[in-house]
C-alpha cells in the first residue's frame, strides 16, 4: 500500500510467499504499479539468514534460499 502525507510517499507493506519465482515476479509488478514510476529505497527481509556479498553480486537462486527462511 502507498500512502502520501504531503509530499512524502511511504510504502507501508507487501506480503509476499516467496516459494516461487512467479509469486515473486508478481509481488515485483504489483510493488513497481503501486510506486507509480518512484524508486523503492528499502526492501525488508525477516528471514535469520543472510548471504554476504552487494546486491550486484547476489544471484536470484541465493536470494530464494534465504526468502525461504519465511516460509
Amino acid at each position: 500500500m502507498l500512502c502520501t502525507f504531503g509530499s512524502i510517499k511511504v510504502f507501508l507493506l507487501v506480503a509476499v510467499v516467496t516459494s516461487g519465482p512467479s509469486n515473486i515476479k508478481n509481488a515485483a509488478v504489483r510493488v513497481s504499479e503501486w510506486l507509480k514510476g518512484t524508486v523503492l529505497n528499502l526492501l525488508v527481509n525477516n528471514a535469520t539468514i543472510f548471504n554476504l556479498g552487494t546486491v550486484d553480486s547476489e544471484t536470484p537462486e541465493a536470494m530464494a534460499e534465504v526468502f525461504k527462511t519465511n516460509d
